[in-house]
């Protein structure tokens, strides 16, 4: 609500092509951001959940990985802002959230202890801070790039809560030992493992924001906006998926060793509520937000609503690819992730290169969501047949 209320402030008091310059600058960094994350989380959360005497270990390894990556992407971020002639300011700002997000690491530990409340917590404090900062540079007129200090802020801002939350209730301290890969076969055993997942993170960045980025080079900032303004209201609710996904992804790992039968059942319950509850807030939520777009944000911002109804319908896709990738983590079956995100990556940009200059703006929602079909479902049918059929066997309770 917070998101919306400043998206809305910000829109109508700077326009849709200050709008579009913001969203561009963070489209920019996502791309690096995934490989930023290296495909860590959802293997560490398990790793965690499964040790009972090697937790501060596998912090270790994870927070020295992530330090080494977190510099290594914020450098590719700035190189290619500057050889592509983008707004470099901009980018390089935004850049910083990389670094400043280590924190998050002690996220992955709050998941696996099901205590995300914790990360709630951070995130809520940041993110109304994070608020007033943007809501006190739009009031004075400042410019993009003061505006975007708002993000690596937020980032500091949760990392230095979640390293004292960690530190309070568990006594933890990171420590940064950089690998020696020869002789740390973990570090190793990890990586080979994260890799994949990386590169469908990245994948799932580049089909996701190919539409931006087509937006941006065939109509131009002001374009841009008006794409922001329905694609960012329809992602409000993508978030859901990802925290039921975090907070059963311990339980279903423990399961997974120790009671298959148990397991199964409890996943193919999971996947009947990420089915029917897709499809009802698809109904509510779009009903709601399709007749009040032109209300909030004004006339100039009419299309907004198109390009938010056709987006929204992705929710569906996307609830079942995060369920799909519980299944994925505990069969240790990466390559499933890298095959469905590189497919629906590259048909995300093939489409949003021919829809945006044959439809306009509407065409990259569009796009986004044949990919999302095709990466949550039909890829399964040709390269993992008992996900498909698990998958839709799962449409009724059982």
């Amino acid at each position: 609500m917070i998101g919306i209320l400043v998206n809305i402030y910000l829109a109508r008091t700077m326009g849709a092509e200050y709008y579009g310059e913001v969203s561009y600058a963070i489209a920019f960094v996502a791309f690096f951001d995934a490989v930023n994350l290296l495909g860590l989380n959802q293997i560490v959360v398990r790793e965690l959940s499964q040790s009972q005497n090697n937790k501060k270990f596998i912090l270790d390894v994870t927070i020295s990985l992530r330090l080494i990556s977190a510099f290594l992407s914020f450098f590719l971020s700035v190189f290619f802002a500057f050889a592509l002639g983008k707004n470099l300011l901009a980018i390089v700002i935004v850049s910083c959230g990389l670094i400043f997000s280590l924190g998050n690491v002690c996220d992955l530990f709050f998941q696996s202890e099901i205590k995300s409340k914790y990360t709630v917590i951070a995130k809520i404090i940041a993110y109304v801070f994070s608020a007033f900062f943007k809501v006190f540079i739009i009031w004075y007129g400042g410019s993009v790039s003061f505006y975007l200090i708002a993000v690596p802020l937020e980032m500091m801002t949760i990392s230095f809560i979640l390293i004292y939350l960690l530190y309070r209730k568990y006594k933890l301290v990171f420590t940064i030992n950089f690998p020696k890969f020869k002789n740390d076969s973990y570090y190793l055993e990890i990586l080979r493992e994260s890799l994949p997942l990386m590169m469908s993170n990245l994948a799932v960045v580049t089909f996701m924001r190919s539409g931006v980025m087509a937006v941006e080079y065939f109509l131009g900032s002001r374009a841009v906006g008006l794409y922001s303004v329905g694609a960012n209201l329809a992602e409000m609710i993508f978030f859901v998926p990802g925290i039921i996904v975090t907070s059963f992804s311990p339980i279903l790992a423990n399961l997974s060793k120790n009671n298959k039968e148990r397991y199964f059942l409890l996943y193919q319950r999971l996947m009947f509520v990420f089915w029917w509850g897709s499809f009802i807030s698809i109904l509510f939520y779009g009903s709601l937000l399709y007749y009040l777009i032109p209300f909030l944000y004004g006339a100039d911002f009419s299309l907004s609503k198109y390009i938010f109804i056709v987006h929204l319908l992705s929710f569906l896709p996307v609830c079942m690819g995060c369920c799909q990738t519980i299944w994925v983590i505990n069969e240790k079956k990466p390559n499933i992730i890298l095959i469905q995100t590189i497919v629906g990556a590259l048909l995300a940009l093939i489409l949003n290169i021919y829809f945006v200059q044959s439809m306009g703006v509407i065409g990259a929602p569009i796009a986004i969501l044949i990919a999302q079909i095709v990466q949550s479902f039909i890829v399964n049918y040709f390269f993992c047949k008992d996900l498909f059929v698990f998958t839709f066997r799962s449409l009724l309770w059982r």
